[in-house]
């Protein structure tokens, strides 16, 4: 399973040399990533560089996703500030990081952060939230997953 990681979709922290730590939220469908790490604990984290030099980066590990409702969410929560939305936190452990040259990698520019997620986020009732997440025990391949069973909105 690969896990895309944008700036404004999670934050990576590197707890220690081996270990990373995930916070992921309201990406569309987040419980695919959840279920995989549940059902064999592989990741692999993948960073293009679209400036110069090319690179491609990538992040093996295994790991496991922590719920709001977890033992140890509260010890991880405290490295991030969690932001509306936040459904789990992946702790990793790392396995192997390798590099290649991205020579195919579009050169690109980033304009602008695009805010309508975190706004819609933002602005969600949190009893609707909540329900509206609760049915999503299931991935887009039919894998099972658990639903985080609270809402974080603006902080």
């Amino acid at each position: 399973l690969l896990a895309h990681l944008r700036e404004d979709l999670g934050r990576l922290r590197v707890e220690q040399q081996d270990d990373v730590v995930l916070a992921q939220g309201f990406r569309h469908r987040v419980e695919r990533v959840d279920a995989h790490l549940v059902a064999d604990g592989r990741i692999t984290i993948m960073f293009n560089n679209f400036a110069n030099p090319a690179l491609i980066m990538r992040l093996y590990g295994t790991g496991k996703p922590v719920l709001p409702q977890d033992a140890g969410w509260a010890e991880l929560a405290a490295h991030f500030d969690i932001l509306p939305g936040t459904r789990q936190i992946f702790d990793i452990k790392l396995d192997n990081i390798q590099t290649s040259c991205g020579w195919g990698v579009p050169r690109m520019e980033m304009q602008a952060e695009r805010e309508t997620l975190v706004k819609y986020h933002r602005q969600a009732d949190p009893e609707a939230w909540v329900t509206k997440t609760a049915g999503r025990v299931k991935s887009i391949d039919g894998l099972p997953t658990r639903a985080s069973d609270r809402y974080f909105g603006e902080q």
